[in-house]
């Protein structure tokens, strides 16, 4: 089992470790330089403020702060770092102990602890600032925030980063006859990554918010089955060369041609509905 990790931010983050909790393995790394630190949560207001607290926790969860079996940040200091009650808090996380992505264990060394980061199958809640726009607004939103992030990994990216990037294409094809859940796992992975390696939080955060529904949204619709594995091995592969070689107007033709079939998907939704 991995270990708890600090609350001081994403630059404390140590160690690339690989865990094998159930089906899937999953990657941790040093995110934010540290000069650059970052706090994990952040304060919160509103009449649903558990929402809020519950897609913070999402976010830390997905982008690999906390890993499968770590223990979450008790309801105390949650309360603290978010602003909010504690009786806000542990609403929040019952949104998450529903979805099966904690556990909460009671007693004295009680706490939260990780259960699983696999991709939504609905949306946890309604706090996303996302939930009122368009599949064809989210496809269009992606691509300037995924072409922006992949400059700045590439910039802002070690060697050790590419590798672990590597890693993330080697799983996805190793498993590009497994079940549907598997695969969209891995190729989400890759993206959360490249957030992870850009070390620009605000960014990590907008593609979050992107991906967590817009990945809801393509499984509702059935785009995955109708995806070509391989070529999203292959454009991953090609992200990930061009990544190395710093080649900026490469990283932005591999970017929006990995993403040109998302967009004609929506565009033919659109067509569809309009017609």
């Amino acid at each position: 089992m991995s270990t708890s990790l600090p609350l001081s931010g994403l630059d404390d983050m140590q160690n690339f470790v690989v865990i094998r909790p159930f089906r899937w393995q999953t990657l941790n790394m040093d995110i934010l330089g540290t000069r650059q630190a970052t706090c994990l949560f952040f304060p919160i207001s509103g009449a649903r403020a558990f929402e809020e607290v519950a897609e913070q926790l999402t976010f830390v969860i997905r982008s690999g702060a906390y890993e499968v079996g770590d223990r979450l940040p008790n309801i105390d200091e949650l309360s603290r770092l978010m602003s909010v009650s504690k009786p806000t808090v542990g609403q929040g996380l019952k949104l998450l102990v529903d979805a099966g992505l904690v556990r909460v264990i009671r007693g004295v060394n009680g706490g939260a602890e990780v259960l699983s980061n696999a991709p939504p199958t609905k949306p946890l809640s309604d706090a996303s600032p996302t939930k009122n726009f368009s599949f064809q607004k989210l496809v269009e939103a992606r691509k300037p925030i995924e072409i922006e992030i992949a400059l700045l990994a590439s910039k802002n990216g070690s060697e050790k980063d590419f590798r672990k990037l590597q890693e993330t294409v080697q799983l996805l094809a190793k498993h590009q006859l497994g079940e549907q859940s598997e695969k969209t796992f891995y190729d989400q992975q890759f993206h959360y990554l490249l957030g992870r390696i850009s070390r620009n939080q605000v960014l990590a955060r907008y593609q979050h918010q992107i991906l967590e529904r817009l990945y809801y949204e393509m499984a509702r619709r059935d785009f995955f089955s109708k995806e070509d594995i391989q070529s999203v091995i292959d454009w991953h592969t090609d992200t990930l060369n061009a990544l190395r070689k710093g080649d900026r107007k490469k990283i932005v033709k591999v970017v929006s041609g990995h993403l040109a079939p998302l967009e004609e998907y929506a565009k033919s939704l659109a067509n569809t509905f309009s017609s």
